[in-house]
């Protein structure tokens, strides 16, 4: 509302106030009156006020402070200040604060009337004056003609800001620029001779107000290029005629300038195109005479100009199309301007009747043509075409598949009715559009965006969707869009087919649904079915249903009929935290404590399942969370007894189906029968609580007896231990000093000394492998035994084992076999284990088998049951059939005489028995009395696994000097020998204290430790070498007569020795400590070096040990950051990469080695392996950076061979 009316009085003096209102009213204004500045001020903050009168002295604040926060607030609001105590200091700061004007009280009314009046008028004169300046200025800012003003000297003196949008230029930069870097050189010229025009004296003397020149120059954007503008210029003059200002006014012309030029060049076209036009235009008279023939009708029809000039159509037309011809002139004729385009039969010269297609106009009207235009030309070979399109539109028409056919851009051209049924458009509703009117929202934008980038790159696209039928419905199709090609292999349309799938997705979608929950409820059941806890139970359910279903709001509630209450047991709710939960569901209950409350109580109350699409609709509903909208309860029923209730709610309408209601109403009888089952175990606690305190006094007797069984178990621990330490220490004695006499250390011996010593170290040997099977069978039955695993080659321990029984064999003229299929098989094994296996097995059949018998090992592998098994056969006396039950059992031989005739424990087989579960595996037997026996151990086998590869000479090319930390002298100079042997140099460390400096010191290859040291434990000395940095890297060999293999290997050891051991069993740790020297040795630089990386430690030891032997240096590390940090330091030759390797697989290694900043090392050739084999795992090695590529087991000498080819180039 206008507020040129309305004037604020600020009076406390309510007489005057009135007296002012109704003067003002009567004068037209409209007055509001204040007592107070406060008030006032609140009055001006929500209505605007043309003039406010304002007494100075008010009760609360000054006038000339409510006159200060007015202007602040609403500047255009005019103020007078009305006084009783003038003076000359109040009236200059009035003024100053913008008063309009001061008066005395009392004061003239009439003159305080006239300064009203003079305050209105001048408020009005300001507001048009902005009013028009503002909409002058919003004029010159937003039109799209660049409008400016200069002196007579060319300067500019404004410019608006359209020339920021029509040239790029800021409004200082077109200041600054002179004019030969605002328009071309030619443009400049006409500029300075125009504006030399105006200022010629007849130019600047003319009495006309107004005159303009126009001038259209070429001009600059900011970015150089170029564009023409016309120019118009107006001389501006003073009150005095003198011209002043010149007014100029600039518009973008350039498309007009290229109209006209296109135009031009039109104009030119299309006189040649009638020229050379491939079809015929000719002219008909109004006489019906042809007055124009084109010369290209000699290449339609056959007639040169002069030949048809003056002839009348009607002659060459078709008798039979000749009346339809007639027709449409005639109507043409009536329709000045009209054009038809018509098909009809036109003889040609030859005599032939051709199809022409002629359009034709009506341009009667029209100057220099004012005739009827024909624009013909042959079509008899489209028509042929036409009429076999028709025939195979005929096909399309009729298949059962939508098809529809668009231009390149997707707009679609034709149709067949397959699609109106599936899409529900008709062909005029389709024609023209693209099917994005059947987008759904189903599919993302990117999802198109692949559709297009496939077809428009020629390839087939064939993808299922959701699209919108007309109705609005949704419906699924399979469709295929194929690319189709013009003569130059451009793409021109798309042809795709669209296959209704619908049924199938919803029969499929019902499927699923069916499968989900049918497995929920396999889960439900199978989870609560375990559980005894009526809490557990409800939680268990709460959450399958949200993390199975995604219900997140669900409740179970159980019902106590003997106190009418309902108890809540678990709740999910996706905005309730874990730790709020408690709390919580405390205060559910208090809502629902009865199963009158709610429509889980009523569901409790009736026994009736409740759908309920709309919960505020419902009035049994009790609102416990403001934003659910609608739910599903069912009682948890077991037969007609009511245990409780699941609900589960969402926040949207309509959220659950009859199928929904279905589930949880089955899985609420699941969770019922949990329940009572629950109810029934709490039965029985109570029970067997009754029960529990009658057997109380029975549980202590047998808690005595159990404590004594316990003292028996370990005192027969202790004596066992304590016998193998002290059988095991003579016996190591006996063996070395026997061994040592044999081998002439103290001197010469006689061929019968030579012959007792043998019998002694015999003897011995025999003792300590029944002390042997009577400890194993021991730690066996006490579950304290320890099997190493690791690949084992089958025919080495085979031919190993014949070889240990060969003296036996060959005393009693045995003949011996072996067999093996395949001829390569390695199990994981502890090898020394089930060479003990065997040797027992092969004891016994010596043992058992007459002279000149036979014996052997026969070993097959399956491998589609992944099973090995290794048969030990003789030919000897065989076992009675009631007497297999009872071979396997210890201590135990088969009769009397058996036992005198031939020497045995009985433990042999029952250890083997045992050896041979331990390894996951069994033993069969077969056997006929006086015919043999067959025992198989049967192992599992794991047909990738292959055997580390031994050389002979590792040991003397990386063990040259050992330390032997041993306090038994006797003990210390028979390894000494066997150390010897090997081509390695002992020196014997006797006191442990001193142990770790020495080994730092001498630097030794090896360390060989006994456990039972008097001044230090063994493993505490071997823990003190692993934590020092100098001798940490030095592997450890640990001896002893006890077994402590798995505590030492647990601490650092490179291998353990259980006295007395042989030379052979030196040998194989003694092997192991050179394969871990080998790993850490640098790569030599006097060898190919090669940098393996794989995290399997076994094909790691496999693959070093091999190469090593072909005379490579190698360094292994276990993955790819490892090879990434140590690849500078080793620069390698060559790099063998695993691809499967935890944190860092081996393709990302590879990039990063390719993307090297060092060119040595990006240049590295790399042979990538894998186990996996799959398609295209070549491609993407190769893709990645690899040189080779190489599957998993390997060819040991086919990877030799690629490494050397890659070295050599």
């Amino acid at each position: 509302m206008s507020n040129f009316n309305r004037i604020l009085i600020v009076d406390d003096d309510a007489n005057l106030r009135k007296t002012l209102s109704d003067i003002l009213k009567v004068k037209g204004f409209i007055p509001s009156a204040c007592e107070t500045g406060k008030a006032a001020l609140e009055q001006v903050a929500q209505e605007e006020f043309m003039l406010a009168l304002i007494d100075l002295r008010l009760a609360d604040i000054s006038g000339l402070e409510v006159m200060r926060s007015i202007k602040e607030s609403s500047p255009q609001t005019e103020c007078i200040l009305l006084t009783g105590h003038a003076s000359q200091a109040t009236a200059i700061e009035a003024i100053n604060l913008g008063a309009y004007s001061y008066y005395q009280k009392p004061y003239d009314l009439d003159q305080l009337l006239l300064s009203i009046h003079h305050a209105v008028d001048k408020h009005q004169s300001e507001a048009a004056l902005r009013e028009s300046e503002e909409r002058y200025r919003m004029l010159a800012e937003n039109m799209s003609d660049t409008v400016w003003l200069m002196d007579m000297d060319l300067r500019t003196i404004y410019i608006s800001p359209s020339v920021t949008r029509l040239r790029g230029f800021t409004l200082s930069e077109i200041n600054a620029a002179p004019f030969d870097q605002l328009m071309t050189s030619d443009s400049l010229k006409r500029f300075l001779q125009l504006f030399a025009e105006i200022h010629e004296p007849e130019f600047l003397s003319s009495q006309k107000q107004q005159i303009s020149k126009t001038i259209e120059l070429e001009l600059f954007k900011r970015d150089g290029s170029k564009f023409w503008s016309e120019n118009t210029y107006v001389l501006i003059r003073n009150t005095e005629g003198r011209p002043v200002n010149i007014l100029g006014t600039g518009r973008d012309i350039t498309e007009r300038q290229q109209a006209e030029e296109t135009l031009r060049k039109s104009e030119i076209r299309f006189r040649k195109l009638i020229e050379n036009a491939p079809g015929a235009i000719t002219l008909l008279g109004t006489d019906g005479r042809l007055k124009f023939v084109s010369s290209s009708t000699e290449r339609v029809m056959g007639y040169t100009p002069e030949e048809t000039l003056g002839a009348n159509p009607a002659d060459y037309t078709h008798p039979d199309d000749l009346p339809m011809v007639i027709g449409v002139l005639q109507e043409l004729l009536q329709n000045p301007g009209q054009q038809r385009t018509l098909q009809y039969r036109f003889k040609h010269k030859d005599g032939s009747w051709r199809w022409v297609e002629s359009t034709i106009s009506n341009l009667l009207q029209e100057p220099g043509i004012e005739a009827l235009t024909f624009n013909f030309q042959d079509i008899s070979e489209r028509k042929k075409t036409e009429e076999a399109l028709n025939l195979q539109a005929t096909a399309l028409n009729a298949a059962a598949n939508a098809i529809v056919i668009t231009d390149r851009n997707g707009a679609i051209q034709w149709i067949n009715p397959a699609w109106t049924a599936l899409t529900g458009y008709s062909a005029e509703e389709s024609f023209g559009k693209t099917p994005r009117i059947l987008k759904s929202g189903s599919q993302d934008e990117n999802f198109y965006n692949i559709m297009w980038d496939t077809i428009l790159s020629g390839q087939v696209w064939r993808k299922e969707l959701v699209n919108r039928h007309k109705d609005g419905s949704l419906y699924t199709e399979d469709e295929t869009i194929t690319p189709v090609y013009d003569e130059n292999s451009e793409i021109t349309h798309f042809v795709a087919i669209k296959q209704d799938i619908t049924a199938r997705k919803q029969a499929e979608e019902l499927t699923r649904r069916r499968v989900a929950e049918l497995e929920v409820l396999y889960e439900s059941s199978l989870n609560i079915s375990r559980l005894l806890d009526p809490r557990q139970i409800a939680h268990t359910m709460t959450e399958i249903l949200s993390q199975k279903l995604a219900w997140h709001h669900a409740a179970v509630r159980l019902y106590h009929p003997e106190r009418k209450q309902v108890e809540l047991l678990a709740l999910h709710h996706p905005q309730v935290p874990f730790e709020a939960m408690p709390g919580e569901i405390e205060r559910l209950q208090k809502s629902i404590q009865t199963s009158k409350i709610g429509l889980s109580g009523w569901v409790i109350e009736h026994g009736e399942a409740v759908l309920c699409p709309d919960v505020d609709a419902d009035p049994r509903y009790l609102k416990t969370y403001p934003n659910i909208r609608s739910g599903v309860y069912v009682p948890m029923k077991l037969g007609e007894r009511i245990l409780g209730s699941i609900s589960v709610e969402s926040t949207e309408l309509a959220a659950f189906q009859v199928d929904d209601l279905r589930l949880l109403s089955t899985m609420a009888a699941q969770a019922a029968i949990a329940f009572h089952q629950a109810q029934l175990y709490e039965q029985i606690q109570q029970h067997a609580a009754e029960l529990e305190k009658r057997v109380e006094e029975r549980t202590t007797d047998l808690q005595h007896a159990n404590l004594e069984l316990g003292r028996a178990a370990r005192m027969k621990d202790e004596f066992l231990a304590s016998m193998s330490h002290e059988l095991r220490t003579p016996l190591t004695g006996i063996l070395g000093l026997s061994e040592s006499l044999q081998l002439n250390t103290y001197g010469d011996l006689s061929e019968k000394q030579l012959r007792i010593l043998k019998n002694i170290e015999d003897s011995g040997r025999h003792l300590l492998e029944l002390i042997n099977d009577i400890l194993d069978l021991s730690k066996i039955e006490a579950g304290k035994f320890d099997i190493q695993l690791e690949p084992c080659s089958l025919a080495g321990i085979c031919q190993a084992s014949l070889q240990i029984t060969k003296g036996m064999t060959q005393a009693k003229r045995q003949n011996t076999s072996f067999s093996i299929s395949p001829d390569s098989i390695v199990v994981r094994a502890d090898a020394r284990r089930l060479k003990q296996m065997l040797v027992n097995l092969l004891s016994n059949a010596v043992k058992f088998t007459q002279e000149d018998g036979s014996l052997g090992i026969d070993v097959q592998g399956d491998p589609n049951e992944h099973r090995v098994r290794i048969t030990v056969w003789d030919t000897g006396i065989g076992i009675k059939p009631e007497d297999l039950s009872r071979l396997f059992q210890p201590f135990v031989q088969l009769d009397s005489s058996l036992s005198r005739q031939y020497a045995g424990t009985g433990l042999g087989l029952s250890l083997v028995q045992r050896l041979a579960e331990l390894h996951g595996g069994s033993i069969e037997l077969e056997s006929q009395p006086g015919q043999g026996s067959r025992f198989t151990i049967i192992l599992p086998w794991e047909i990738e696994i292959t055997q580390p590869f031994a050389r002979p000479d590792q040991i003397a090319q990386k063990l040259h000097r050992a330390l032997t930390i041993e306090e038994n002298e006797v003990n210390a100079q028979q390894l000494t020998r066997y150390l010897e042997k090997f081509g390695i140099k002992n020196q014997i460390q006797p006191i442990a204290l001193e142990a770790v400096e020495q080994a730092a010191q001498i630097a030794p290859d090896v360390i060989l430790v006994h456990l039972n040291l008097p001044d230090k434990s063994g493993l505490q000395l071997l823990m003190e070498l692993k934590s020092d940095q100098r001798t940490r890297n030095i592997p450890v060999i640990v001896m002893s007569v006890d077994e402590k293999r798995s505590q030492a290997m647990a601490l650092g050891a490179a291998g353990y020795l259980v006295k007395p051991f042989t030379a052979a069993e030196l040998q194989t740790e003694l092997q192991q400590a050179a394969r871990m020297v080998s790993r850490l040795e640098p790569v030599s630089k006097t060898a190919p070096a090669v940098l393996l990386a794989d995290d399997n430690e076994i094909i790691l030891e496999v693959l070093a040990d091999f190469l090593l032997a072909q005379g490579f240096a190698v360094t292994a590390v276990r993955s790819g950051s490892e090879l990434l940090e140590r690849i500078d330091k080793v620069r390698p030759d060559i790099l063998l990469v695993d691809i499967q390797m935890p944190e860092m697989d081996g393709l990302e290694v590879m990039r990063r080695i390719r993307a090297h900043p060092d060119e040595q090392v990006r240049t590295i050739p790399i042979i990538a392996v894998t186990a996996l084999a799959m398609s295209g795992d070549r491609e993407r090695c190769l893709s990645a950076g690899a040189n080779e590529y190489l599957s998993k087991p390997l060819h040991l000498e086919k990877l030799v061979e690629t490494i050397r080819e890659l070295c050599m180039k």
